[in-house]
């Protein structure tokens, strides 16, 4: 099964986002449909701004570096997290009144690099591991 990096880009966010819907939705004593639904569409959302902006311009750099090992996409999305994280607690911050930025951004980073390297890995299985294995039968 051969996909297109640019349709591994639009697989990838589900998986992520699942998991954190169902880590977070099982929180109480019963499921939270309504809070798991909010981290989902949320993660979703985050993976497609981060891959597209981020992910996808560090993808084409690394791939003329020859590094798409399971690693490379691991990192690419914790990277692209990251970016991400930092951007939000730049934005954000400021609303919050006694929250400092690097509390903020550490805070949202120790949610976000998990689920971006999950993304990242699931991204690397979608997309760029059929790279590794046709270069590797040439």
């Amino acid at each position: 099964m051969k996909l297109s990096p640019f349709l591994g880009f639009l697989i990838a966010p589900f998986l992520p986002a699942t998991i954190a819907a169902v880590l977070v939705g099982f929180r109480a004593h019963r499921f939270d449909y309504d809070t798991s639904a909010a981290v989902a569409f949320g993660c979703i959302t985050a993976g497609y701004v981060a891959g597209f902006c981020i992910g996808w311009p560090l993808l084409q750099y690394w791939k003329r570096e020859q590094w798409t090992g399971p690693i490379a996409g691991a990192a690419l999305g914790t990277v692209s997290a990251a970016c991400l994280t930092f951007v939000v607690a730049v934005t954000l911050t400021p609303f919050h009144g006694e929250v400092t930025l690097m509390r903020g951004f550490f805070n949202v980073l120790t949610f976000a690099a998990p689920i971006g390297a999950v993304a990242g890995l699931a991204f690397w299985w979608l997309s760029m591991r059929n790279r590794t294995d046709d270069a590797a039968s040439d």
